[in-house]
């Protein structure tokens, strides 16, 4: 018997070991239940979280182009301008592991400022983007969240009156990570 509960015990340790080193968590997951405020539980989702830095310097496809970020900026076709605007972390396709929803800003040398989500599932640390959401021109991002698998973003978008300097309607926006794209609900 002593065996077995050795042998158990050294296959939990290889798969701890492993999972460490090689950065994938799933197998220990399955094989050690580990609670969600503890230490190592805190130490798996560090390493796997998506940042900034990491985002700001993605590869995305916007408005048919493909475009790498370099320090959150780049520039495509003649005077198109890509910035990024900002990042939002929570899990999107319940795999209990953080993703992200990036807010960029596309330029073409004009007035207009065209707002695009766009969603990057987590691999393990490797930003897996997804298909942008076109949001509107000129819309203002007031917050922008990750709540429950959903995506919950306050906008202020144009009315039918209003002037295009200035978008005054205030909108709720709920989404949904569906089939590698965002879905209003």
């Amino acid at each position: 018997m002593k065996p077995k509960v050795y042998m158990i015990g050294f296959v939990i340790l290889v798969a701890i070991i492993s999972s460490k080193t090689v950065g994938d968590t799933r197998l220990v997951k399955k094989l050690l239940p580990i609670q969600k405020d503890s230490a190592y539980a805190a130490e798996i989702k560090q390493y796997q979280r998506l940042n900034h830095d990491i985002l700001e310097n993605a590869t995305y496809q916007i408005e048919g182009s493909i475009i790498t970020l370099n320090n959150g900026t780049a520039t495509f076709d003649v005077a198109g301008v890509v910035s990024f605007d900002r990042a939002v972390y929570g899990d999107l396709n319940s795999d209990e592991i953080e993703d992200a929803v990036v807010f960029l800003r596309v330029g073409h040398g004009g007035t207009g400022s065209w707002g695009y989500f766009v969603p990057v599932i987590n691999d393990n640390g490797r930003p897996r983007v997804r298909k942008s959401l076109l949001i509107g021109d000129r819309t203002i991002v007031n917050t922008l969240n990750i709540t429950n698998q959903r995506v919950i973003a306050d906008l202020i978008i144009y009315s039918q009156n209003d002037p295009l300097c200035c978008p005054s309607l205030d909108v709720r926006y709920t989404y949904r990570y569906s089939e590698s794209i965002l879905e209003q609900i």
